[in-house]
């Protein structure tokens, strides 16, 4: 049974490697009820299948950006709460940095990209929120500044890749 359920399951359990995700990515295809499948793994909170369909479904949206959408009001409720698995944020964060977002969603947006950079998640969710940040509050030079200012606190203790996404997008900490 390759269709659905089992299918996906025993893809999951195949191991973490990439050459997993690339086959779970090739099981999804071009249907978008797959791709909801794998996320519902990836948002489930099982703590080995989770990072897997993460991964995959990652690559999904690489192909078929648009598919966010559909879930992003569901995968914004999640980072709002602390029930994920830690590679969410960045899987999210990444997916925003491009992905066509309806209108009206760039304030949960913008909290999402806040909260990674001041909370707890890992160096690369951190380097994407400052992309997502530089993307969202662009037309807003308010929120531009706040951004900035957020990113001049951290950079000290910020790791070398939060340092030079600051200097990449905001300019911030550029030597000579």
């Amino acid at each position: 049974m390759d269709g659905t359920g089992r299918g996906l399951l025993a893809k999951l359990e195949s191991g973490s490697h990439k050459a997993a995700a690339l086959a779970i990515a090739e099981w999804v295809g071009e249907d978008p009820r797959r791709f909801a499948e794998l996320l519902g793994h990836a948002t489930g909170g099982d703590a080995t299948f989770s990072p897997r369909a993460i991964r995959a479904a990652g690559l999904c949206l690489d192909r078929h950006p648009a598919w966010l959408i559909a879930h992003l009001d569901g995968l914004l409720d999640l980072l709002e709460s602390t029930a994920f698995h830690p590679s969410l944020p960045r899987f999210v964060l990444r997916a925003l940095a491009t992905a066509p977002v309806p209108a009206g969603r760039e304030g949960r947006i913008l909290t999402a990209a806040f909260s990674a950079l001041s909370g707890t998640a890992g160096i690369a969710a951190q380097a994407y929120a400052i992309t997502v940040m530089k993307r969202f509050a662009a037309d807003s030079p308010e929120l531009l500044a706040e951004a900035r200012g957020w990113i001049v606190e951290m950079l000290p203790d910020a790791s070398a890749a939060v340092r030079s996404r600051a200097r990449r997008d905001f300019g911030i900490g550029r030597r000579g």
